[in-house]
C-alpha cells in the first residue's frame, strides 16, 4: 500500500487557536473537501477530526467562513466543488475520492481563479497552488534519509519491518504492533550480540509503533545502546517516546494525512490576505513542518 510520507525533521510549531494578525478580505471563505475512510484507506477519522478542529479553530478566531466536508464518493464531491467555487471560496482544500477521474473537477477550481491546495494522492499534470500530496513528497522523504545516514551513520543501520530504506540489517515483522516489534527485536538483540556491540548507527522503523517497540527492547537491553538517529513513520514518535531513549536524533516521518491542519492553515492564510504563513512569505517555494510545499 502507497503511504504518505514527509520528514519531520524540524517542527515548526504555529498554534491552532492563537490570534489572529491579518489584513482581511470583506469574507475570508475556504472549503475543505476530503474522502471519507470508507472512500481512503489512507486517512483517518482522528485525521479528519484534526482538520476540522483547524478549520474550527481558523474560523473562530479569524473569522474564516468554511464548508467541510467528507465524500464517499466522486461525483458528490464534484458537486460541492462546483458549489464552492460559486459560492466564493478563496481556497479550496481537496483530497479527491477518484484522482483519475476527478482532474477536470479539480481544475475547475484553478480555472475561477480560486487557491487549490491539494492533499493525499498528486493529479498528473494539475499545477495546483500548493501540495501536501503523497507523490510530491515521496522523492524527498528517501533523499531526505539518504542525506541523513551517509558516511559513518549509514555503516550499521538497522531496518525494522519495511521502511523506504535499505540498510545493513533488517528485522522482518509478523506483528507489527508495538509489542510485537519488542519482542522480534529482542530476540534478534539476543542472537546477533556480535553485530549488536559493534554499535548499532541508526535505526529505520516502518512506523511509529514498531519504533517504539523497538526503543522498548533496546532499552531493556542489557547493554543500553545509544544510536545516533532514529527514523520512524508515523510523526508521533518523538512525542509519543517523551525523552525517554537516548537518542540524538529522533526523526518521524508523518503520514500527508497528518499534514491537513497544516494545508487548512495555509488556505486559511491565503484567504485572509496574509503575506506569509509560518514566517516564510506566501507565493514561493517553501517547507512547512518539514513538508516541501510548493506555493504558486
Amino acid at each position: 500500500m502507497k503511504k504518505t510520507i514527509a520528514i519531520v525533521a524540524a517542527l515548526l510549531v504555529v498554534t491552532l487557536l492563537t490570534g489572529c494578525f491579518c489584513a482581511q478580505p470583506s469574507v475570508p471563505k475556504v472549503a475543505v473537501l476530503l474522502p471519507s475512510v470508507q472512500a481512503s484507506e489512507l486517512i483517518t477519522e482522528e485525521q479528519i477530526k484534526d482538520a476540522e478542529l483547524a478549520m474550527e479553530g481558523m474560523s473562530g478566531n479569524c473569522g474564516v467562513h468554511y464548508i467541510f466536508r467528507t465524500f464517499d464518493d466522486a461525483e458528490e464531491q464534484a458537486k460541492v466543488i462546483n458549489s464552492a467555487i460559486g459560492w466564493g471560496a478563496s481556497a479550496i482544500v481537496l483530497w479527491c475520492v477518484d484522482t483519475e477521474a476527478m482532474y477536470d473537477d479539480a481544475k475547475s477550481i484553478l480555472d475561477a481563479g480560486v487557491k487549490l491546495i491539494l492533499c493525499g494522492p498528486s493529479i498528473s499534470g494539475l499545477n495546483a497552488t500548493a501540495y501536501f500530496t503523497l507523490d510530491s513528497v515521496e522523492s524527498d522523504v528517501t533523499a531526505r534519509i539518504n542525506e541523513i545516514l551517509t558516511g559513518e551513520n549509514a555503516s550499521s543501520v538497522l531496518c525494522i519491518g519495511e521502511p523506504p530504506y535499505t540498510g545493513k540489517y533488517t528485522i522482518a515483522l509478523t506483528d507489527k504492533t508495538r509489542e510485537g516489534a519488542k519482542a522480534a527485536v529482542a530476540a534478534w538483540l539476543a542472537s546477533n550480540e556480535k553485530d549488536v556491540n559493534s554499535a548499532i548507527s541508526a535505526v529505520v522503523a516502518e512506523s511509529d509503533a514498531v519504533a517504539l517497540g523497538a526503543m522498548d527492547a533496546f532499552d531493556a537491553y542489557k547493554g543500553k545502546l545509544k544510536f545516533k538517529y532514529l527514523v520512524s513513520e508515523g510523526g508521533d514518535a518523538y512525542k509519543l517516546a517523551n525523552g525517554k531513549y537516548d537518542v540524538d536524533n529522533m526523526i518521524s516521518i508523518a503520514y500527508g494525512a497528518d499534514e491537513l491542519p497544516a494545508a487548512v492553515q495555509l488556505a486559511c492564510s491565503i484567504a485572509l490576505g496574509d503575506e506569509t504563513f509560518g514566517g516564510i512569505a506566501i507565493g514561493s517555494n517553501m517547507t512547512f513542518m518539514g513538508v516541501p510545499v510548493y506555493v504558486r
